[in-house]
């Protein structure tokens, strides 16, 4: 008996160790969709603008996504709560739309909820043709320091009767400024802008700047208003000073939540070009001889000046005594300087018809040393000497000068 109840203990255990008695029960796999819900904006509600779509999610494990739709278009996905997107009805048409969102948790569960809005934003009515050019002046380019959507800085400037210029802002959020800029490609005399601001969406302050360098700024009008037109896009005309390449309107305070500007003209003349740059040139003694026998010599001269033209020209032996200006010409006489050495240099400089000096030219040429000559006059050769005086008489040239005899 007692031998067959350890051969049975014996069984036993083999049978668990081979994994054959009782296992543990699996847990149930998560089937349960999360819990979804718009919270905003409300069903059957009229909207327009920029408007927050708001929604809830729960789920017994954890939501892992929530997508956005209208009218069964993905919008975003949002990732964390609160989950929410902010849609710009002005981009949809004035009619009903549905906006419906869904939930996911970690085993792609997932819910949605749908409501349905209406949209009615404000029909702009096609602006009238920008303003009159005049002598309108050429507008490159344009830039801002913000821009809705396509609503670029280009199109304030297109001549397009049905485009304009949006600052970015909404009911949520407004930046505390905007600036449009235009670019003249060139420094110009201004006299006036124009500018065709939305009868709704203008500015309450702005101010006209101007600029050369596109950093630094004038204050050429301040304290100016959009507000009180009847008609859309209203046109407010100012009258200018100075002159800049580059014109901004700087707007200080919006009359609503972003500006819209339609068109911009700017008026004036193109200021007269400022000639900054010096001529040049170069000199040329006795034709490029390398040495020369003879103090005075013929100067060869050549200059250019491409903007205003060359005006006078100036020389020295020293680059420091210079001889009065004279007009430019292509030739000149001119006597070197004396004195031992032997390298004799002459410097010019020009001077263009906006006062423009250049810079130094110089050549150098060689006169080589020689010894003075002397002639002796009297008393001749071979004559006697009455009284027993001894007068010389002699003739000295040398190019150099003399010291001593």
């Amino acid at each position: 008996m007692l031998r067959r109840k350890s051969v049975f203990a014996l069984v036993f255990l083999c049978f668990f160790s081979l994994g054959m008695g009782p296992r543990p029960k699996p847990q149930p796999s998560d089937t349960t969709p999360p819990q979804v819900s718009i919270t905003a904006p409300v069903n059957n509600s009229t909207i327009s603008g920029s408007v927050n779509i708001q929604a809830t999610a729960t789920d017994n494990v954890g939501v892992t996504k929530v997508e956005f739709y209208v009218d069964n278009s993905l919008k975003s996905t949002d990732t964390a709560a609160p989950y929410a997107y902010s849609w710009d009805t002005t981009s949809a048409t004035n009619a009903n739309h549905a906006l419906k969102v869904i939930a996911y948790d970690a085993k792609n569960n997932s819910k949605q909820a749908q409501i349905n809005v209406t949209v009615n934003n404000a029909v702009l009515p096609p602006p009238p043709p920008p303003p009159a050019p005049g002598n309108g002046l050429a507008i490159v380019s344009a830039g801002a320091s913000s821009t809705s959507g396509s609503y670029s800085a280009a199109r304030a400037i297109d001549n397009s009767n049905a485009t304009y210029w949006r600052g970015a802002g909404s009911f949520f959020s407004r930046p505390s400024f905007w600036w449009l800029q235009m670019d003249l490609g060139k420094v110009c005399t201004l006299t006036q802008i124009s500018i065709l601001w939305h009868k709704d969406y203008g500015s309450t302050k702005y101010q006209i700047q101007g600029s050369n360098d596109a950093k630094t700024w004038a204050k050429l009008q301040t304290d100016l208003s959009s507000v009180g037109g009847k008609a859309n896009p209203t046109q407010r005309d100012i009258s200018l000073s100075g002159t800049y390449r580059f014109v901004r309107i700087y707007i200080e305070k919006g009359q609503n939540y972003y500006p819209i500007i339609y068109g911009v003209a700017v008026s004036g003349q193109a200021a007269p070009t400022q000639d900054v740059t010096p001529p040049t040139g170069s000199i040329n003694i006795a034709g490029g001889a390398p040495s020369t026998s003879s103090m005075d010599v013929n100067l060869a001269l050549l200059a250019q000046d491409s903007e205003s033209g060359l005006s006078e020209m100036k020389f020295s032996n020293d680059n420091s005594t210079w001889s009065a200006a004279e007009p430019y010409a292509i030739n000149k006489a001119w006597v070197l300087s004396p004195g031992a050495s032997s390298a004799k240099v002459v410097y010019v400089k020009y001077k263009d018809k906006a006062g423009n000096w250049s810079a130094a030219y110089s050549d150098t040429i060689s006169f080589p040393n020689q010894a003075p000559k002397v002639v002796a006059l009297s008393p001749s050769q071979g004559s006697g000497l009455p009284n027993n005086e001894v007068v010389f008489e002699t003739t000295y040239s040398d190019a150099n000068g003399w010291q001593d005899i």
